[in-house]
Order: C-alpha cells, then structure tokens, then sequence
C-alpha cells in the first residue's frame, strides 16, 4: 500500500468516526424534549453558590440577574463566596446586600485557597435541597431557579445540566465565538440526551444536595479545575439516568464573549488542560475523535501544498466534516434563535481546526494562568 492510498484509508475510518459521533450527538438532543414549567410552581428550597475571585467589573451585573430571580424570597437563599479576591469585589457585594435577607457572602478560612474550596464551602452553608451554581461573570435570565426548580421536582434527577449561552453582540469576533460556543452547547445537550454525557458547564448546573454533599469529595480539590466535569462523572458511575440536561429557554445562563484573541485562546488552553485527567472512556473517545479529525485536516492542508493530489483528500474529509457539524448546530442554533449567525459557519469551519489543535497541545504542555492563579 503506497503512501497516498494509506492516507485515504485512515481519511476514511476518521470520517466515520467523527461522523458516528456527531450523529449520535445529534441524536441525543432531538431526544430531548423541550421542558414547559407545569401550573404549579415548585416550593423547595433552592440554593445558588456563586463562587469568585476578582470580578469587580461583573458582580454587580450578575447580583442584579440573581437578585431579580422570581422565585420566592422565601423558599430561595443566594451565597457569595469570596475565593480570597484582591480588588474590591467583596467590598461592592457587602455594600447592597444588606437589604437583602437571602443573600450572604461568606470567605473560606485563610489556609484554604481555589474555586473548590469556594464551592465546598457554599454548599456546606447552605441548606436548599436543590443546589444551584452559576459563575459571577454569568446571568442567568430571571426565571432560571424557577425552571430549575421544578425541573427538579417533576423528573428527580441527581444532576441537572443546563444551557450557557454567550451574549448576543453585533461585532465580528463576539458572534464567531456565540457559535462556536453553541457547538459545545448540543455536544454536551446531546451527550446527556444519549445518556453519556460527556460535557457540562459549570455556569448552569444543579445538583440533589445530599448527594452531593455524598460525593463532594471526588471533585478532587488537589487539581484546581474542572469541578463540575469531575462531579459529573463520579454520578456519571452510579446515577447514569438520573442525571438530564434542561431543554429551556427559561434555564439559559448568558456570558459574555472574551474580549481579545490572547484571552480567548487562554480559555481554550485552560479548558484543554483539563482532559489530561479524565479516564472515561466517552470523554477521552470524544476528544481523541475531534482533536484527530481536526489535525487530519491540518495535515491534508499542508501535504496538498506539494502535493494537489491530496487536495481531493481534504475536500472530501473537510465537506463530510462541514455537512454533520451542520446538522447538529442548525438545529440547536434553531432552538435558542441564533441562526442569524450561520454567515460565519464556512469561516469557523475552516478557522477551527487550527486553534483547536493549538488548544489541545498547548493545553498538554503548559499550565495556564487565571485570576493570577495557575488552574
């Protein structure tokens, strides 16, 4: 077997591969039903722990989208918990949440530092049955604990994942990144609705307290990140069909896009970083599966440079690529109404490849730095 006809056959069984995996994604989200909140509201008692570090220019923002919640002030508590910031986030939250008696910010014990840490502390004072986490630079929209809320109460889950989605804006850069991101978005939907998830967002989730507070531990609070990937997947061992992705434009948390290009590429290095420690067999069959797919066709592309041959080679593998990532971001994009950014789906398939390969590598290689901290 000479060299070019190696290279059309490993084409092919990746082709397959990721085509088998973004179908079957696919499938998991039209598996899905859209959740419509009964007539009757929910009563339990919701938590949602926010934990930060550092964000003055965002708290403010995402008080005001929590507090506006419209969930009963009664049957609903808001902790704060300060992950030992140096700017004057703190100072800001302790000047308007006196009014409030649901809101509280707490600051863990000086010895302990980290996002976990924050978490784990929340959740040990707090007391809702139902626990919510969102991120301080996030917001929710103002009937997600409601949503949430009897999500929970009708379906029982252990885990609920929901929708992150970035905030609409008009400049180039914010709406390339708002469909990228929506990608990960059904990926992650789909892989819950297949009952295998694979991928979550610690801005939107929920968990049963008390078995949260079971597990807490796998979080694994010696590696900085990836709280709730870890979590996901101790239930993942024990709850596989208790754990639900919400289908709801009622549940969607909104953040905004990253500003620049070094802080965009930083995100997905930070985000890469973190598969070094995964061991399930989905999640590292996923990654494996695009991060392949994806050098194949940087590969192909410089190969076809000396060699037009291969240019067939990557028109097939890039066209079969481009027709099933169409088929599941039309139809998430349709659901949460961002088809209007379809313009820029040839471009992101074309720029993908390259900073996700950069991504995976650089994510393997080096540690990236957040909040002046390593994670």
């Amino acid at each position: 077997m000479n060299a070019f006809c190696f290279l059309i056959l490993i084409s092919i069984c990746f082709i397959i591969l990721y085509s088998f995996l973004i179908l079957y994604f696919l499938n998991g989200w039209k598996k899905i039903r859209e959740f419509h909140t009964p007539e009757q509201d929910a009563e339990i008692f919701v938590s949602i722990i926010v934990p930060f570090r550092n964000e003055s220019d965002m708290i403010r923002k995402n008080f005001t989208a929590l507090i506006n919640q419209d969930y009963p002030a009664s049957h609903l508590e808001i902790i704060y918990v300060d992950d030992h910031s140096d700017d004057d986030s703190p100072g800001q939250l302790r000047s308007i949440i006196d009014e409030y008696s649901h809101v509280r910010l707490i600051k863990p014990d000086n010895s302990i530092y980290g996002k976990k840490a924050a978490i784990l502390a929340g959740v040990k004072d707090s007391k809702g049955e139902l626990l919510l986490f969102t991120d301080a630079d996030c917001f929710p929209v103002r009937r997600w604990a409601s949503t949430m809320a009897d999500f929970f109460m009708q379906h029982r889950p252990v885990m609920i994942s929901g929708p992150v989605l970035m905030q609409e804006k008009k400049d180039f850069f914010s709406r390339f990144q708002s469909l990228e991101f929506l990608s990960l978005v059904g990926s992650g939907a789909g892989s819950f609705g297949t009952g295998n998830p694979v991928l979550c967002n610690g801005a939107n989730i929920g968990f049963d307290r008390n078995i949260y507070l079971q597990y807490y531990r796998n979080i694994k609070p010696e590696i900085p990140s990836g709280d709730d990937i870890f979590m996901m997947l101790t239930l993942k061992l024990k709850y596989q069909t208790s754990m639900k992705f919400i289908k709801s434009m009622h549940a969607v948390v909104y953040t905004d896009p990253v500003k620049t290009l070094p802080g965009f590429l930083n995100q997905r290095i930070r985000w890469a970083s973190k598969s070094r420690h995964y061991r399930d067999f989905d999640i590292i069959f996923t990654a494996f599966t695009v991060f392949c797919i994806n050098l194949l066709i940087l590969i192909l592309a410089g190969i076809s440079l000396d060699n037009w041959s291969t240019l067939i080679v990557l028109a097939a593998v890039f066209c079969f690529k481009l027709a099933v990532d169409y088929l599941l971001l039309h139809s998430v994009s349709l659901f949460f109404g961002r088809k209007k950014n379809f313009g820029l789906f040839l471009l992101s398939e074309v720029l993908y490849p390259v900073y996700s390969v950069f991504s995976a590598v650089a994510g393997i290689l080096i540690t990236p730095s957040w909040r002046n901290r390593n994670t």
